[in-house]
């Protein structure tokens, strides 16, 4: 019928038709003189002069006009001014006046129904935009030459095109082909989506002949995604994003009305400021929780001259804070004119602040700029104090990128309020009782129950009307495809709608879809050369032990921090891995001053050492220093009861302190010139005659297994007894784990006997006795000279005392065979490292407190790690296991 429009004719239809329009007249005419294509909203506009107020200002005039009678108010006087009830309120009086219906007529049978009609009668007179309309509807005469384009209308719209048509306007009716139809189900959305582009593919179909319609908006990603990667050409009739323009500048009025952190870390995120030390300023500020209006100077004085924090992690420290200082005095330039008594200088700024952020902005964000500086100037008269700018910033967070579009390609894609004509295939998508038909019901303050007292259309009307508009889109194109996901991501069910289901008059079936899922593996390799050029220095691959473990726990995190030297994240404040590093200060302390005596010494002394070194980290943290306190508490209480533990180890042990923190240096050969070169201290090394011990101290309890062991996930403590026998020349007793955690032991208040029936009450000897045996040392015998360590038996894992009063050990390992392995574990790695294998297949516990994962993102199953080299019974002595167990 469009080609046959006599000239000068005016076509009215939604503006997201306008491009598919345009596209089929030019195909099916030579075009028309002086054809015109208009929404009706704006056919509507051309009947008037006046300007219309925009929302934003009328929410300032009804805020004012609710000001003077708020004190009447009981039921809403909390939100009367709010901006979300003064939106409501203007949404109501659109609908009163497009329906001509007075203040007097709403209902006034309740306190709630008596303030409303209050509100509305001082608002009610203000001009709004249908008061406009009104009278432009007024001025319509004769419409012979406007044809209304059918599609899917609103009843207020419905209205209006019902005037138009009594003064000669003509309907354009939407075509009624015979009708194909399929009815499907897919397992969930994403499947859907994949049988649609799959389907598309198989048929053969032309993208220029179908159309999607979205029952729900959360489609769109998938439709983005999925037929971005079948290579399916497809249009969006409408976009809408959040844009980081408008985050900007609602950031920055909560910062200029709170100055809180947080929201001046918001506006950094954000990318408010232009300054190249905006990371350091915030790493500093988090750290140590200043006033970014305060010079940050505090460290310059302050000396290393506590044991727990070093020299190097203070002078990184002071390091950033003279890279934060600068950051600083530049952001305090820009931050200054927050501090204005004059609002709307203040505004200026803020614009001006987002303006300069701007320098390679997309022609979406200057839009969007555009936008925020029109809400501005709508409001600049009723901007005079700080609440009025804390009223406005609903209105700002509202707007975002909204793309319209002008050229149509491909699939058509749109939603249920989307009628679309003049397409062979039709795809509803999302066919569930939840999405369809999403019938909007009124809700808020002027709900269902409300709107029963008024004469506005009831429910009712309102759901025939949307429904009738619903179906005609059904009947429009020649074929239509109707499907549904059978459930959600997280396994709740759906069922079709109801409509939908008498629509399709037949059961659905199984959306056919090929599924060819292959496993992509990606590759972490580097050549040799490379490998080596990173790794090795000189002939050596220099570092630690616990570096080499990380290499087994997660290679791809070795590559990052070892080589190529990725600095960590600096701990921020007093970490918890700092009480560790106390208690083993303290112990070394009191071993250096009193031997083996060290669990005899004074609550004094060991509470003056404990105050030297938090004075120290408090005067690094001075924000944590009520913090540093409850920790002093903590600690020597905890750390009394670790000495007392240990007092009773000693009484049993014949060896006694010999070396502490031993500083080693040792080599374990990869190749013929290359080596491991590591470095470390041993906590602990005592000694008796001709042997010796090691013993590590843990903040929490630990043991060797023997799978970790040789997997190379355990290979310090083991390590540590290689280096103390070849440089000590004394024989190796065992080597072991103390814990210094106090752990939670249940203390029941006894057990019930059955003959005689009675209650035995737990006495505190035995509660003794099980916090002795909780609190165990554990590691592995390499002696049976293991009673020169514990002589009774009770304060090692694995070591008893026999009927015969003989102290025994479950298992003894063999030295010489540990020895062995260990030189072909070490070589065994080192190849690996060499080879360029940095994969990232992190085992069960590598991520958990890994600082890159965030680079790597692992999303895969965790590796187990298997021993590298095969065990057998000459890893314990006189030949097996069953040799050495306990009698």
């Amino acid at each position: 019928m469009i080609e046959n429009l006599p000239p000068f004719s005016i076509i009215l239809a939604p503006a997201y038709l306008h491009p598919i329009l345009r596209a089929d007249i030019m195909k099916q005419t030579s075009g028309c003189m002086g054809l015109q294509l208009l929404s009706p909203q704006t056919f509507l506009a051309s009947f008037t002069q006046k300007q219309a107020r925009d929302h934003v200002e009328i929410s300032f005039l009804y805020k004012q006009n609710i000001e003077k009678i708020i004190s009447q108010l009981q039921t809403y006087q909390a939100i009367a001014l709010t901006p979300s009830f003064l939106m409501e309120c203007y949404d109501f009086i659109e609908s009163m006046k497009f329906y001509h219906i007075s203040v007097d007529e709403l209902p006034d049978k309740t306190q709630a129904q008596q303030e409303i009609k209050t509100i509305l009668n001082n608002i009610f007179p203000i001009q709004t935009a249908q008061d406009i309309w009104n009278e432009a509807v007024l001025r319509i005469s004769d419409c012979s030459n406007v044809y209304i384009y059918d599609a899917f209308y609103s009843l207020k719209d419905e209205k209006i095109l019902n005037i138009l048509t009594s003064k000669g306007a003509h309907t354009i009716p939407l075509p009624k082909p015979q009708q194909q139809k399929e009815f499907y189900h897919a397992i969930n959305p994403r499947q859907e989506v994949e049988a649609i582009a799959q389907y598309i593919i198989q048929h053969d179909l032309d993208a220029d002949d179908i159309i999607i319609t979205l029952a729900s908006s959360t489609y769109k990603p998938l439709i983005e995604q999925i037929f971005k990667r079948y290579e399916i050409p497809y249009t969006l009739l409408q976009k809408n994003k959040a844009s980081i323009v408008t985050q900007r500048f609602v950031n920055l009025i909560a910062y200029a009305l709170s100055f809180d952190q947080e929201d001046l870390f918001a506006c950094m995120d954000a990318g408010v400021f232009q300054s190249e030390h905006l990371d350091e300023l915030r790493e500093y500020i988090e750290i140590f929780n200043c006033d970014i209006f305060q010079p940050f100077h505090h460290l310059m004085n302050v000396q290393a001259n506590g044991h727990i924090l070093d020299e190097v992690e203070i002078t990184k420290l002071k390091e950033l804070e003279e890279i934060a200082e600068s950051g600083r005095q530049e952001l305090c330039e820009t931050l200054s004119l927050f501090i204005e008594d004059d609002l709307h200088q203040l505004v200026t700024h803020l614009l001006d602040i987002l303006h300069n952020g701007m320098k390679a902005a997309s022609k979406e964000d200057i839009s969007v700029l555009s936008n925020i500086q029109d809400v501005v100037s709508s409001s600049w008269n009723y901007l005079n104090t700080k609440d009025d700018l804390a009223f406005l910033l609903p209105f700002i967070e509202q707007i975002s990128i909204s793309k319209s579009v002008r050229e149509i390609h491909g699939v058509i894609v749109g939603d249920l309020k989307q009628i679309i004509p003049n397409r062979t295939h039709h795809f509803l998508v999302g066919a569930t009782q939840k999405n369809y038909p999403a019938f909007p019901s009124e809700s808020g303050i002027f709900d269902e129950i409300y709107l029963r007292d008024t004469t506005l259309p009831d429910m009712e009307t309102r759901y025939q009307y949307y429904i009738a508009q619903c179906e005609k889109q059904l009947h429009t194109n020649s074929h239509l495809i109707v499907s549904f996901p059978l459930g959600t991501y997280e396994g709740k069910g759906n069922e079709a709608a109801l409509e939908i289901e008498e629509e399709m008059k037949c059961d659905p079936t199984a959306f056919p879809i090929m599924e060819n899922y292959e496993k992509i593996t990606q590759t972490y390799i580097i050549q040799p050369e490379t490998a080596k050029a990173l790794f090795v220095k000189g002939h050596h691959i220099k570092g630690s032990i616990s570096a080499i473990e990380r290499y087994i726990h997660c290679p791809y995190s070795y590559f990052l921090r070892y080589g190529l030297s990725l600095r960590e994240p600096m701990q921020h404040g007093f970490d918890n891995s700092y009480m560790g590093t106390m208690a083993h200060y303290v112990l070394e302390t009191l071993v250096d001053e009193l031997g083996k005596q060290y669990t005899k010494a004074a609550m004094e002394r060991i509470e003056e050492i404990v105050n030297q070194e938090v004075e120290a980290i408090a005067a690094v943290f001075p924000n944590n220093a009520d913090l540093m306190e409850v920790i002093k508490h903590r600690f020597l209480v905890s750390f009394a009861q670790t000495l007392k533990r240990l007092d009773d180890f000693e009484t049993h042990s014949a060896m006694g302190p010999y070396l502490q923190e031993y500083e080693f240096h040792e080599e374990f050969p990869i190749t013929e010139d290359i080596s491991f070169a590591l470095k470390g201290f041993i906590d602990r090394i005592d000694a008796s005659g001709n042997f010796h011990c090691i013993l590590d101290y843990k903040s929490s309890a630990k043991s060797l297994s023997e799978d970790k062991v040789f997997a190379a996930l355990q290979l310090q403590l083991l390590t540590y007894s290689i280096v103390a026998k070849k440089q000590l020349h004394k024989d190796i007793l065992g080597a072991y784990y103390i814990s210094l955690k106090n752990q939670n032991i249940p203390y029941i208040a006894g057990k019930m006997k059955r003959r005689p029936v009675g209650f035995v009450e737990t006495e505190k000897d035995e509660y003794e006795e099980n916090i002795l045996k909780a609190h165990r040392i554990s590691g592995w015998t390499m002696r049976k000279d293991i009673d020169m360590l514990d002589d009774n038996g009770s304060h090692i894992i694995g070591v008893s005392m026999n009927k015969d009063g003989i102290v025994k050990a479950r298992k003894y390992y063999r030295y010489e065979t540990v020895y062995e392995w260990f030189i072909s574990l070490y070589r065994t790695i080192g190849n690996r490292m060499l080879s360029g294998d940095i994969a990232c297949s992190p085992d069960a516990d590598a991520c958990t407190y890994c600082a890159y994962y965030e680079i790597c993102r692992f999303k895969g199953f965790a590796s187990e790690r298997k021993p590298l080299v095969d065990i057998d019974d000459s890893l314990y002595w006189e030949g097996g296991v069953d040799d050495a167990d306990m009698e």
